[in-house]
């Protein structure tokens, strides 16, 4: 190439090369073929920076028998130590030319690979490694020439110790092809496969039992309809086979086909088919699926009802009853207990009613009052208060009211009791009705007792 350095052994100038073919002969060895003279390229020694290219010419024609072009290469003799250094190269079979490198100028000479033909059987492989009974199984192999030379040989795949295939498989020299055997399975159970040297198994199963198909649970989600409105019709679909398979579901109403679902289940499992049915007109209907029915009814609207009429009750009843106490805005001294209650009718229809406040003090019965009266009453004849005070005034402890309501002598109901505490911060003096006439009384008396005193005096006054 352009620019390349050439020097000789000794780091001089080199103005020209001879290739000049030489006489000596060269000792191939066993496995290798001269196809041309060996060549002298002169000056000997001389070196190239970058490396130079050498190329042989050579004719297709008159290549030995079995020597493929692939094997051609390109030798460096060395006549001291009489040994060949393979420098390889490149084969261009349109130009016929073998090529290469080479950093020095020596003896040339080129050459062929001789080996003979060796064949070997590698990588067996079983696609699938199970399958149905009547599936293919596919047995490859590798086959590799490893000699130099074309060579063939008969490949046989042995199956359950029987030879049951045979293949010619030619390959060139240092080649290899990929040989597939396709195997039918005809027989259940394990079978093994022989190459050569190499072995694999694979295992021929029974496809199983065929599809079959049952149906049960046949249900409506009611037995009856208006018309216009939905029912829903569901069954469940089991595969008794193996094997999946599609089964058509076919739903009739009073014996019609109405609609079709068809359903894939695998063997062994169960699917639940649904249908939607909207039946317009009244009467009977009878739904079936396979062999199994079930029968619904739609109605005809129901008429309205008539008006519904309100009956009052004329017997008498509490609807509310609470007690509050009150208490002195200044002293924060208890004073009275306001008792508020309403009834459900008004006093002019409950004439026989009487309503009666139960008082307790520490769970005794203190008295018993009564409500419901007209100077209780409010304008509307059923809500009426009272603000009590007990007999003998507040005592300390625990106070309990409750409402009773009889219908003559006849109790009717009662009310929950209602509770609250005394205590002595809560208590003021206040005089009751009872106690205050007392206290008049005994006045008065005292007071005509000394009127008489006074007028017995007089009298014997005026006597002396």
């Amino acid at each position: 190439p352009k620019d390349t350095i050439v020097k000789n052994r000794v780091g001089g100038k080199v103005s020209s090369v001879r290739i000049v073919p030489s006489s000596q002969s060269v000792n191939t060895g066993c496995h290798s073929s001269c196809i041309s003279q060996n060549y002298d390229v002169q000056p000997t020694g001389a070196t190239f920076d970058p490396s130079a290219i050498i190329v042989f010419k050579y004719d297709a024609d008159n290549l030995p028998d079995g020597i493929s072009e692939d094997n051609l290469y390109i030798a460096l003799w060395d006549p001291v130590t009489q040994e060949l250094t393979d420098l390889g190269g490149t084969v261009d079979p349109q130009a016929h030319t073998v090529s290469t490198d080479i950093e020095h100028l020596s003896f040339y000479v080129l050459l062929a690979h001789t080996r003979p033909a060796s064949l070997q059987v590698s990588d067996l492989s079983l696609t699938p490694g199970q399958v149905v009974l009547g599936e293919d199984v596919t047995a490859s192999i590798v086959v590799s020439n490893t000699g130099d030379l074309d060579g063939n040989c008969p490949v046989e795949l042995i199956l359950d110790g029987v030879t049951v295939q045979t293949k010619d498989v030619n390959l060139a020299g240092g080649s290899s092809e990929t040989v597939a055997f396709t195997i039918p399975s005809d027989a259940v159970g394990e079978h093994r496969v022989c190459v050569g040297d190499m072995q694999g198994t694979f295992v021929v199963e029974s496809p199983g039992l065929p599809a079959a198909f049952t149906v049960s649970g046949l249900k409506l989600d009611t037995d009856s309809v208006n018309p216009g409105e939905t029912i829903i019709v569901s069954a469940t679909v089991t595969n008794t086979g193996e094997l999946t398979g599609s089964y058509p579901a076919v739903l009739k109403v009073n014996d019609v086909a109405l609609q079709t679902e068809e359903i894939n289940i695998d063997g062994g499992e169960s699917v639940t088919v649904t249908f939607i049915v909207t039946p317009d007109a009244f009467g009977l209907y009878q739904v079936s699926i396979d062999d199994l029915q079930e029968s619904f009814e739609v109605k005809p609207p129901v008429p309205p009802l008539p008006p519904l009429v309100t009956v009052v009750s004329s017997r008498p009843e509490l609807s509310s009853f609470s007690t509050a106490l009150n208490y002195d805005e200044s002293t924060r001294k208890l004073i009275f207990a306001r008792v508020a209650y309403q009834m459900k009718q008004t006093y002019n229809v409950i004439p026989g009613a009487r309503l009666i406040l139960a008082v307790y003090h520490n769970g005794k019965l203190l008295e018993q009052v009564p409500l419901l009266t007209l100077s209780q009453l409010q304008s509307d004849g059923k809500t009426g208060q009272l603000n009590y005070i007990p007999h003998a005034g507040w005592e300390l402890g625990e106070y309990s009211f409750r409402a009773e309501l009889y219908e003559g002598e006849n109790f009717i109901q009662d009310t929950p009791v209602e509770k609250f505490i005394v205590t002595p911060e809560s208590i003021t003096r206040i005089v009751s009705w009872w106690t205050l006439g007392t206290v008049i009384a005994v006045a008065m008396i005292l007071i005509i007792a000394f009127i008489v005193v006074i007028i017995y005096r007089r009298r014997d006054m005026l006597e002396e």
